[in-house]
């Protein structure tokens, strides 16, 4: 027989033509067209007789499972295609009891004798609409993968009519296919590197076995296509990173209409390195509005003398073109007496005539010496020598030594702690959730006094003869 289908011809073993009742029905080939079978038989309104012969004809099964599995899909890993191993009914029913009650008030698992034979069928249950006299209503296949995660209508189609089934791949296949062409790789990895270093996190964490399972039910891509980082990949890609910008800034910061301002200071981080902070003030070339940036943060290991400090600065400010174009303006320090000799250091290396005239003191430190003083009557500069654990130091400076002695004494004890919470516990007039426990201040640090008050202030419904018989 001539067909235009010849793209999806079928090889089947074809049983006997009496099967059909068509007299003069020609001989099948090995290589049969039921797709054309299907629309004669249709176009002579058989569809009555159809219907009978649904369940005794081996033919019938085959016409009707090669309707369905007419049209090949490339691979997918969602719905994978299945060959001989098609699901059966009865594989379907070890995991029927798992459905939600929701689903099953709704649905019964099919009477059918027979196996289900089509492709589809590994994706779907074999169910019936629950009726409450009669639950013998059409066969029909329900998504399981709706089901499983917890869709609330899922898909259902009358499994007779694959039309509906074969378009519910399509669009699956389509949303596989847009996942697919979405993803890159190099922007998933940048995205991975922003995170870690706006969130100050550990270069292992992409490392994690559970995170990269995320990164795996969110997209299999990630791990087919090598996208997870190591610890040496993200320093790697930070330092990349890092001069990718760096070209961008030394451009704004030599097409500024203004000089270049620096301020930079000291900052021990907890693991004990030395760092100097250097920011760098201009004005935006096509906005004129002011800039800040950071441009590094050198490691002093050395003594901080105004020799070294000035050699690691300078070394920042000819990395990024500053020396060169001679655009450094004022420099802004507070008042540690080694940035004297720092600011005679890269004035003489700049060339300037009179190095103390670019130094501009910061005010903010200023204004804090002026409000430790004020808290401390003395000379707040003799705070910043004294051992925080002084009790007869601090106990001499007021009801703010009071006070950090009882913050001191409440940290050291886990029971005074322990106390501190289970008060506030107690209390139902407190104006916030939850517990708070006491801030201890530092000498060195920026408002770290004004924390401890602050906090002081909102536990003080809390008795501390309670927390400390001796106050």
């Amino acid at each position: 027989m001539a067909s235009s289908y010849s793209e999806v011809l079928i090889p089947l073993t074809i049983p006997s033509p009496t099967v059909l009742p068509f007299p003069d029905f020609p001989t099948p080939s090995p290589f049969f067209d039921w797709v054309l079978v299907w629309q004669i038989l249709i176009a002579l309104d058989a569809t009555q007789n159809i219907a009978q012969m649904a369940s005794q004809s081996d033919l019938f099964s085959y016409a009707t499972d090669a309707n369905i599995s007419e049209i090949s899909y490339p691979g997918d890993p969602t719905l994978p295609m299945h060959d001989s191993s098609s699901r059966s009914s009865r594989s379907i029913i070890k995991d029927w009891d798992a459905v939600s009650q929701a689903v099953r008030s709704h649905w019964v698992l099919s009477a059918r004798t027979g196996q289900t034979t089509g492709w589809f069928w590994a994706h779907g249950y074999d169910v019936q609409a629950r009726s409450k006299g009669n639950e013998s209503g059409p066969h029909t296949w329900l998504c399981c993968h709706c089901v499983q995660h917890g869709v609330p209508r899922p898909k259902a189609y009358v499994s007779s009519n694959t039309r509906n089934i074969e378009a519910k791949k399509r669009k699956r296949d389509d949303f596989h296919d847009e996942l697919v062409t979405r993803f890159d790789k190099t922007t998933f990895q940048r995205h991975i590197v922003q995170w870690i270093t706006d969130a100050n996190l550990s270069f292992r964490v992409p490392e994690h076995k559970g995170l990269q399972k995320v990164f795996q039910y969110l997209n299999p891509l990630v791990h087919e296509t090598s996208a997870n980082l190591t610890h040496e990949t993200v320093r790697v890609r930070i330092i990349d990173e890092f001069n990718t910008y760096k070209s961008r800034v030394i451009h704004a910061l030599s097409r500024s209409p203004s000089q270049v301002h620096i301020a930079f200071d000291g900052w021990t981080s907890r693991n004990r390195h030395s760092f100097f902070s250097t920011n760098a003030f201009f004005l935006d070339e096509d906005t004129f509005q002011p800039r800040k940036i950071v441009l590094g943060l050198p490691n002093v290991a050395i003594a901080h003398t105004g020799e070294n400090i000035s050699a690691a600065i300078m070394e920042v400010l000819d990395d990024f073109g500053l020396i060169a174009s001679n655009k450094v303006g004022c420099i802004i320090l507070d008042n540690a007496a080694s940035n004297e000799g720092a600011v005679e250091a890269i004035g003489h290396k700049l060339q300037w005539q009179n190095p103390a005239s670019r130094r501009i003191r910061c005010f903010g430190h200023i204004l804090h010496l002026v409000a430790k003083a004020l808290l401390f009557i003395k000379d707040s500069n003799t705070l910043e020598d004294l051992d925080a654990d002084d009790f007869t130091e601090w106990t001499k400076r007021g009801p703010v030594g009071k006070l950090h002695n009882l913050v001191v004494w409440v940290n050291r004890s886990n029971k005074a702690t322990a106390i501190l919470r289970k008060i506030q516990d107690e209390d139902p007039d407190k104006s916030y959730p939850g517990t708070l426990d006491v801030v201890l201040d530092n000498g060195t640090r920026w408002l770290s006094q004004y924390y401890m008050i602050e906090r002081a202030i909102k536990l003080r419904r809390v008795e501390c003869w309670r927390v400390h018989p001796q106050l």
